[in-house]
């Protein structure tokens, strides 16, 4: 009942995910919901590597 942990295993340079591989997208962390399945995380895992969200980032140096 708890969302699936998910990480980056190789080294990604990117403002959402964290120098430990973490990735910062809200649905994996505070608005999990069941209805989430993994084609549509993976899908939004894709949509945020294309598209970075800027305004809230786990490394600020890389968004600059």
């Amino acid at each position: 009942m708890s969302p699936p942990l998910i990480q980056f295993m190789t080294k990604i340079l990117h403002p959402n995910v964290s120098r430990h591989g973490n990735i910062g997208l809200d649905s994996i962390h505070h608005n999990w919901s069941l209805a989430l399945t993994i084609s549509k995380i993976l899908l939004s895992i894709q949509s945020l590597l294309t598209d970075p969200y800027l305004h809230v980032c786990m490394e600020p140096t890389i968004a600059k």
